[in-house]
């Protein structure tokens, strides 16, 4: 074996006794550990509170095709309209043919719309803070951007290319979209985004500063993924798009209890939209307006649209104040050996701990001398102790 695979495994042999010797002091003090009380935790979960609020600008861009038919039905909606292909004579077209030709007419396109909301977020998250190293850990970021507030919903403007078509919208009256080699500016209603949550997907640390009047401050990169969907004309275009934020936060413990707030001065998220295909068993009902320079009602129609692809973006700045409970300073662990908390006590924990512990993991140093319920910076039996009484506690 060579001589930095053997200071290599000297290293680990020296952890793994280390955490032997220890462990061992901690088995002949469990009983006293039992009987000494809950011990001092440093984590706590944070209910995002209702004076939280977020501004967010979102865009979206959508390529689609479509296909419309007028709403004429032979005995059940005989007084529907009727699309008819076919229009190149422009200023005398001749009369639609009569009932019941009612065609499918293609359109295809770009759709481009915006929209500004201001919202109150609701949802939770958990901090966890070393006060002898300062380390401040987020686990479990998830914030429902929108909360009780109204979903936003941004107006939607088409530019749409077509075949040349007429659309009849009574026996006397009808409207002629000649294909004159320009795209047709239309408006589609609206986008509604829902379900708009930032959801973290990764570690996130960093170590705080004092911050007057007592606990902490700090600022951290924060890995999320944006998920939700948008709703366009019935079509349900799902959102998943990860992104990194920077959040500046403060935690203040106070024993039993802590106030907490998280803010992102800067959000910027954006992804690329997939392909929706359109359901033509349920067509949506869509309004056409006349054709430029045209007066009069606009026309119901049937539409299918397909998605074929597009962007949405957001951006914007949310404020994050919370409410926080301690939780037990033995939930570290999650499914899988995943560090953060999960709301249960299993193995999980105790392999994260004792991983922590022989590597002097921040996230080990629970106890001083004493056990005191302070964390000292070092790691011996007294950290075990505590997170063993812990880890039994109801």
């Amino acid at each position: 074996m060579n001589e930095s695979l053997s200071r290599r495994f000297g290293r680990v042999d020296a952890a793994s006794a280390r955490f032997a010797g220890a462990a061992r002091l901690a088995g002949a003090a469990v009983a006293i550990a039992l009987a000494s009380g809950a011990a001092h935790a440093q984590q706590y979960r944070a209910t995002i509170g209702t004076t939280a609020t977020a501004t967010s600008t979102t865009g979206v861009t959508l390529n689609f095709t479509s296909t419309i038919k007028g709403t004429y039905v032979p005995v059940t909606n005989t007084a529907g309209t009727r699309t008819i292909l076919g229009n190149f004579n422009i200023f005398f077209p001749g009369s639609p043919p009569a009932a019941p030709r009612n065609d499918n007419c293609p359109l295809n396109g770009s759709g481009t719309g915006s929209g500004t909301s201001t919202t109150s977020p609701r949802g939770t998250y958990t901090l966890r803070y070393n006060s002898f190293s300062r380390t401040v850990e987020l686990f479990g970021l998830n914030t429902d951007l929108t909360g009780p507030s109204p979903d936003p919903s941004l107006a939607l403007t088409a530019l749409l290319t077509y075949s040349s078509f007429r659309v009849v919208v009574t026996p006397t009256s009808t409207y002629n979209y000649p294909f004159l080699g320009s795209a047709l500016s239309l408006p589609l209603g609206s986008a509604t985004i829902t379900d708009q949550s930032l959801v973290q997907s990764g570690p996130a640390s960093a170590t705080g500063t004092p911050r007057a009047g007592g606990g902490v401050d700090f600022t951290m990169s924060v890995p999320v993924r944006l998920v939700g969907q948008s709703n366009f004309q019935g079509q349900l275009i799902p959102i998943d798009a990860p992104a990194e934020v920077q959040l500046a936060g403060w935690l203040v413990p106070a024993g039993a209890t802590a106030t907490s707030q998280l803010s992102a001065a800067s959000l910027t998220i954006t992804q690329a939209l997939p392909p929706v295909p359109g359901d033509p068993l349920n067509p949506t009902p869509f309004l056409l307006p006349p054709p430029p320079l045209t007066t009069g009602p606009d026309a119901a129609v049937l539409a299918v649209f397909n998605v074929t692809g597009g962007s949405v973006n957001l951006g914007g700045s949310a404020t994050l104040p919370g409410s926080a409970q301690r939780t037990s300073i033995a939930d570290v662990g999650g499914s899988g050996q995943s560090r953060g908390p999960d709301g249960e006590r299993t193995a999980d924990d105790i392999i994260v701990f004792i991983a922590a512990f022989t590597a002097a993991d921040p996230l080990a140093d629970i106890a001083g001398a004493g056990p005191t319920e302070v964390p000292d910076g070092q790691y011996t039996a007294d950290d075990i102790i505590v997170f063993i009484n812990s880890f039994l506690s109801s």
